[in-house]
């Protein structure tokens, strides 16, 4: 790059100066949007030979493409006379060679390096919280702080805005990966899979904890020692809207159940297609209700009641396989197990109310109020089968249907296939759903029922 340097930095401290002389209005722009003011630095004679040395470079046809030179250098410029405006001669030497060496250093680093953050909501750091937890595949959760904003370079794309309007925690979601350089990624500011790596990271959070995990906008990043090679997109891959479940406390033992459930869902979602469709159908009911608002209880509801039902329900069956298989899979002792027996049964009659569209009775609207502890069990129940599914157990969703009721039934593999899912309704209950949970939608703090005040049968009122 030796023989590039000379007329690269004369062309450079030229644009500066004719930069200068036009005023501020270069700030903003875009190389290679406006042929005419890109004209007033690709005019100036220093341009050609910088473009034709720096085009005899292999490394630039390598990472870059064919014909780049030019687009390099305007982009380059571009940077240059923005960090120059009312700057003497001697700053302004100072920004080219700054800027200059920069460019090489990039140009001889041969990955890209790619972010992507996202603010999560419905979470709160628990007791002996680290700045940075590492779930997978370079995925973490660490605090929002403005320090750390800053050192990506997006102050100014409104990641505190987005936390500010969509209710969020001081948490965020970060992923990092690198990619070679090619003339195919030269212009793109995301890795598909480092997309597919934070939306795993998303789900897997969703299910391995109670509540309702929420997220805001995708800032997508790709990393550059100067500015016309990177950039910044923003994109949303579901609803940005607030669930209204309980918030989940976010600690050492929840980052290892989302480290874990990352790896079923790895393992898992490649065959989602075909073996378990199944379970595809159940995770995106399960997400549908925690994205519906508080207003729409009625649909979270149904939408948990199909996520159960892809998983433990058949064609043309009554209720009872399904109250079995529930509560056989989630209850600890007898009393849960009852418990969850009725609670599947009086979910279902209101789903059966709500879907046919008959008047709902007192019970049924009580009830109503009480659909996170429904979503809940959804939760419980996908967890249950994708531990199944990674460890074996089945090899296809629908063997799953035809062989659990004779395996559930028998104490030694009831307890075999208990001892695969460790989460457990009663440890739930207790521990989480039991406890005093923020509710966001009207502001108080409302101690959350017991499974046995959930109860409505036999309700004078009902």
């Amino acid at each position: 790059m030796d023989h590039v340097r000379p007329h690269a930095l004369s062309w450079l401290k030229h644009c500066c100066a004719a930069a200068a002389a036009m005023g501020d209005v270069h700030h903003g722009r875009t190389p290679g949007y406006d042929t005419r003011y890109d004209s007033v630095f690709t005019a100036l004679p220093e341009f050609t030979p910088a473009a034709e040395k720096l085009d005899s470079v292999p490394l630039v046809w390598q990472q870059y493409g064919p014909n780049m030179a030019p687009r390099l250098l305007l982009g380059l410029a571009f940077d240059v006379v923005s960090r120059t405006s009312g700057c003497t001669p001697e700053q302004v030497n100072e920004v080219v060679n700054d800027a200059w060496c920069s460019f090489v250093a990039e140009l001889n680093d041969p990955d890209w390096q790619y972010r992507i953050v996202v603010n999560l909501g419905g979470i709160v750091p628990g007791a002996g919280f680290n700045e940075l937890n590492e779930i997978c595949d370079g995925v973490t959760v660490r605090v929002r702080t403005r320090t750390f904003v800053e050192s990506l370079g997006i102050a100014s794309t409104g990641l505190f805005n987005d936390w500010r309007d969509g209710g969020h925690s001081e948490l965020v979601l970060v992923a990092e990966g690198k990619a070679p350089k090619t003339p195919n990624n030269v212009v793109t500011d995301t890795d598909l899979a480092l997309y597919q790596r934070i939306a795993r990271s998303l789900r897997a959070i969703r299910l391995a904890s109670s509540g309702g995990v929420h997220h805001g906008s995708m800032f997508c990043l790709r990393s550059s020692r100067f500015v016309p090679i990177g950039g910044i997109a923003r994109m949303t891959a579901t609803p940005n809207r607030r669930g209204f479940s309980p918030e989940c406390f976010w600690s050492d033992a929840t980052g290892a159940s989302t480290a874990e459930m990352y790896a079923a869902l790895n393992a898992i979602e490649p065959r989602t297609d075909k073996d378990w469709a199944s379970i595809a159908l159940a995770i995106r009911s399960y997400e549908s209700a925690l994205n519906r608002g508080d207003f729409e209880k009625a649909d979270r509801v149904i939408d948990a009641t199909t996520a159960i039902e892809a998983l433990v329900g058949e064609p043309n069956e009554t209720t009872f396989k399904v109250r079995f298989r529930v509560a056989s899979l989630l209850g600890d002792s007898d009393a849960d197990v009852k418990a969850l027996f009725d609670l599947v049964n009086d979910f279902y009659d209101l789903r059966s109310k709500l879907v046919h569209g008959y008047a709902l009775k007192r019970k049924h609207t009580d009830l109503m109020q009480k659909c996170a502890h429904w979503i809940e069990v959804a939760r419980l129940v996908i967890c249950a089968f994708m531990k199944l599914a990674q460890q074996c157990a089945f090899t296809k969703g629908e063997n799953v249907k035809n062989e659990i009721d004779s395996l559930l039934i028998q104490a030694s593999e009831r307890e075999r296939i208990r001892g695969i899912f460790s989460e457990r309704w009663s440890v739930v209950r207790n521990a989480s759903l039991a406890t005093v949970a923020r509710s966001r939608t009207v502001g108080f703090y409302a101690e959350v029922p017991s499974l046995a005040d959930i109860r409505i049968a036999g309700n004078p009122t009902g």
